[in-house]
C-alpha cells in the first residue's frame, strides 16, 4: 500500500463506523482493508477474557469449515497470539509476524503445517491483539506465501486504524449484548398470558408481544392505525385516548402514580378485559424540563384468564374479609360490580358496599384504579393453561 497513509485511512473510517449500521457491514469494511492492504483475508475476532473465540468476521479465502476448525481447535494454538502475549507488547500495537516469529520458526509449526498450508499456503499476516471491554479482539491480514511479506506503509496504515477499530468492536461488542438482553426480555415477555405493548408519546406502537400482536389482529379491544394504537371495536374512543393521556401525563411525575385502567364491553362478560396504562416515568431528568408526553405501557387482561390465588393474597396485602377478597377478585377480571353481584348471588346493593370498603382499603378511588392495582398484584395463568386454585 503507497502514497496518502492518512488520507486513505480517513476513507476507511467511514464504512468502519458504519459495520454495526448497516446489513453486512463488517464485511463491507473488511473487504475494503482487505484490498487497501493487499491481503488474501480480513480478520476481526471477538474473544473472552481467556482468548477464546466467541465471533469470527472474516472476509477472503477462509471458509466456513476453516473458520470453523480456528474457532474449534486452532485457535488455542495460534503461534502469533502466544508470542505477541509472551513478548508484553502492547495491545493494539499492529505487529508484522516476523516481528513475532520467524519463517523458520512458523514453518515447522503445526498451526501452519495443518491449517495455513493446506489452504493457499498462507504464511505472512499483520495485526494486533486489542483489549475490548472485558475481553479481547484479534484483528489480522492473512496474506499469501507467494505475495511477500508487508511493509512498512502497510503498518503504519494499520497503526492509524487500530484504535478506530478497537473502539468500533467494542460497540459491536456491546450492541449485540443489547440485542441479547432484548431478545430475552421479548422472549420472557411472550411467556405471559397477556398482551403487552409499549407506546411513544404519540401513541405509535414501539413494541408488542406475541399476544398484543393477536389482539392487534382481531381489533376488539385496540387496533393499529398508521402505526399507531387506537380502540377497537369494544372500547369507546374518547375513553381509551382520555386514559391515554391521563397516562401520558402521570409518567412526567416523579414518583410514578397509580396507572390508568378502563374495561372493555364485548357482550359475553366473560370475553371482556381491562385495559390498563401503565406510565414509565422518564428517570434521571430534570422533571420540569421533561418534555410533555413519554412512554406508556398497556396490558390487556382477558377476563377468561383466572387470577392465580388472588382472593389470599389479597386478604394478606390489604386486610380484606373473605367476601370482599373474593369481590377484589372477580373484579380483577375486569368484569363490573352488577356482573359480581350476578356470578356471587348477592344484591348489587351489598356489592357496591363491599366494594366502597375495598376502596377504602386499597387506597383506590374508582373501579379502574382498583383492576389497575389488582391486575398488578395478582399473577395471572397463561390463557392455554389450566386456571390455578
Amino acid at each position: 500500500m503507497k502514497g496518502d497513509i492518512e488520507g486513505t485511512a480517513l476513507q476507511l473510517l467511514a464504512p468502519l463506523y458504519s459495520a454495526d449500521l448497516i446489513q453486512d457491514g463488517w464485511t463491507v469494511f473488511l473487504q475494503a482493508l482487505s484490498t487497501v492492504i493487499a491481503s488474501d483475508v480480513a480478520i476481526a475476532v471477538c474473544l473472552d477474557v481467556d482468548g477464546r473465540p466467541l465471533e469470527f468476521m472474516c472476509e477472503g479465502l477462509f471458509s466456513k469449515d476453516m473458520i470453523a476448525s480456528y474457532e474449534a481447535h486452532f485457535a488455542a494454538i495460534d503461534p502469533w497470539a502466544e508470542a505477541f502475549l509472551s513478548g508484553s507488547r502492547p495491545f493494539g500495537k499492529i505487529v508484522s509476524s516476523n516481528e513475532l516469529l520467524s519463517a523458520s520458526e512458523f514453518e515447522k509449526t503445526e498451526y501452519y503445517n495443518d491449517f495455513w498450508r493446506p489452504n493457499d499456503d498462507l504464511f505472512y499476516t499483520c495485526g494486533a491483539l486489542m483489549k475490548v471491554g472485558d475481553g479481547l479482539a484479534n484483528v489480522g491480514m492473512p496474506r499469501c506465501r507467494d505475495r511477500g511479506d508487508y511493509d512498512q506503509s502497510d503498518i503504519a496504515l494499520l497503526d492509524i486504524l487500530a484504535p478506530h477499530i478497537g473502539i468500533a468492536l467494542e460497540m459491536h461488542r456491546r450492541l449485540g449484548r443489547a440485542d441479547e438482553m432484548t431478545a430475552n426480555a421479548e422472549a420472557a415477555l411472550d411467556q405471559f398470558g397477556d398482551a403487552m405493548l409499549i407506546l411513544d408519546d404519540v401513541g405509535r406502537i414501539l413494541y408488542s408481544n406475541s399476544e398484543a400482536a393477536a389482539e392487534l389482529k382481531s381489533s376488539a379491544r385496540v387496533a393499529s392505525r398508521r402505526g399507531r394504537l387506537v380502540a377497537g371495536n369494544f372500547i369507546a374512543t374518547s375513553d381509551f385516548e382520555e386514559s391515554f393521556r391521563t397516562a401520558q401525563a402521570i409518567s412526567r411525575l416523579a414518583p410514578a402514580q397509580a396507572p390508568v385502567s378502563l374495561v372493555s364491553r364485548e357482550p359475553d362478560p366473560e370475553m371482556r378485559a381491562s385495559i390498563t396504562f401503565h406510565p414509565l416515568p422518564q428517570r434521571g431528568v430534570d422533571v420540569a424540563k421533561v418534555p410533555i408526553g413519554s412512554s406508556v405501557l398497556v396490558v390487556i387482561c382477558r377476563a377468561h384468564i383466572a387470577p392465580v390465588g388472588s382472593p389470599t393474597l389479597l386478604r394478606r396485602l390489604y386486610g380484606l374479609t373473605p367476601t370482599e377478597a373474593l369481590v377484589a377478585s372477580h373484579m380483577s377480571s375486569g368484569i363490573s360490580v352488577e356482573d359480581v353481584a350476578v356470578t356471587m348471588q348477592i344484591s348489587l346493593g351489598t356489592a357496591r358496599v363491599h366494594l366502597k370498603n375495598i376502596f377504602l382499603k386499597t387506597g383506590t378511588k374508582r373501579q379502574g384504579q382498583l383492576v389497575a392495582l389488582l391486575n398488578a398484584v395478582s399473577p395471572r395463568a397463561r390463557r392455554n393453561d389450566a386456571p390455578l386454585t
